[in-house]
């Protein structure tokens, strides 16, 4: 069977190791607070900031929205145009908010990895509504990779080999391939394959980029463990290039990495 180069890209970003890792990760609390206890049939009113996505987020100046989200304004209105339309169900909770808020939170989340109990007082909903909603946010951008990450193929890879060469002269090239060990807590299940060798618990990202460092093609949720080696021979691409190897890397062309991401 053929490869689709639109299913190359593996995020398994649903696996139970990733889930309860983040979510021992982001629950952690800082502990030693005198706790009040209350009847299992009383509900406790929480006092919420209710208008930072409404009133405050908007004020917020070009540069000030970048650094507090690591995208530009036209990058996350890009992804909320692309999203939105998932992010519209009848289901309970987060669906009650607009895409918006959703995506919001959810891009809080990923770079400041703050605890849920600030990022739901900081949008004004319940640390459940927050996981939720980052649950259903990155599944659906799970879902979507194909859309954003692509391998050249065609003119564009011609293009690609030729920003390349232009860059250091050396022929052939079409990508660059790196890897790095995304730290997560020690999962419930296999917790010892996901140490690595400096000794934390991780998943592995395997990236490779075109000449402008824009992403072609990602391959990530194994376990620390891995060698390097393993983990490409293991992705996507690696096994769409021997089935196809003319489509994705024709005369003789190539992609680059440091010497541990081929030999094991």
């Amino acid at each position: 069977m053929s490869a689709n180069v639109n299913d190359l890209n593996h995020v398994d970003l649903l696996d139970p190791a990733i889930i309860f890792g983040a979510d021992d990760l982001l629950f952690q609390d800082d502990g030693g607070e005198n706790l009040e206890f209350f009847r299992p049939n009383e509900r406790e009113n929480h006092a919420r900031m209710q208008t930072y996505f409404e009133e405050i987020i908007p004020l917020y100046s070009l540069s000030d929205f970048q650094s507090h989200f690591r995208l530009t304004r036209r990058t996350f209105q890009k992804v909320l145009d692309d999203m939105g339309p998932f992010l519209h169900t009848h289901n309970p909770g987060p669906a009650r908010m607009c895409p918006g808020k959703q995506l919001c939170i959810v891009i809080w989340t990923f770079p400041n990895q703050e605890v849920y109990r600030s990022i739901a007082d900081r949008f004004g909903v319940s640390m459940n509504t927050a996981w939720r909603c980052t649950f259903n946010v990155a599944q659906t951008l799970n879902n979507q990779t194909h859309n954003y990450n692509r391998w050249p193929e065609g003119q564009k890879l011609i293009e690609a080999e030729e920003q390349f060469r232009a860059i250091s002269g050396f022929p052939g090239v079409v990508a660059t391939v790196d890897g790095c060990h995304i730290e997560v807590s020690a999962p419930q299940f296999d917790e010892g394959s996901y140490v690595n060798r400096k000794h934390f618990h991780s998943v592995i990202l395997q990236g490779m980029s075109d000449a402008n460092m824009k992403f072609v093609d990602v391959f990530t949720g194994i376990c620390g463990s891995v060698h390097d080696a393993r983990v490409r021979q293991m992705s996507g691409i690696k096994q769409a290039i021997n089935e196809e190897p003319e489509r994705f890397c024709p005369r003789e062309t190539h992609f680059i990495g440091d010497w541990a991401d081929f030999v094991g």
